[in-house]
């Protein structure tokens, strides 16, 4: 019944042996878009020149993952949609590793 009033934008990331990480946006128009990094969602709006100013291409693992913690916490304060805890995927040679933060622990 609602098909017609629902729309999505999907962040897209994996690892192959050849090119190693890849990270892409697919925003609502339908093109695909590789990325340094990519957020999306309705706290997006409250991050991205957070995000823009931090993010550097030298990052180690966990200076990437606390800024991500940091960004998605930013989104939880200003955005109520956003839900209340931090997912994050951790994607490499290795497979995908999650993790679920919630309020106490990013806080």
């Amino acid at each position: 019944k609602y098909r017609d009033q629902m729309n999505a934008s999907i962040i897209v990331a994996g690892w192959d042996e050849k090119k190693g990480g890849q990270i892409y946006s697919l925003p609502l128009g339908g093109l695909l878009v590789p990325q340094k990094f990519t957020c999306s969602g309705s706290g997006s709006i409250y991050i991205n020149g957070f995000l823009d100013s931090s993010f550097r291409d030298d990052m180690e693992e966990s200076a990437a993952l606390n800024l991500i913690q940091r960004a998605v916490a930013l989104a939880i304060r200003r955005d109520g949609s956003s839900g209340g805890c931090v997912r994050t995927a951790i994607i490499d040679s290795t497979g995908v590793r999650r993790q679920i933060l919630n309020e106490d622990e990013y806080s």
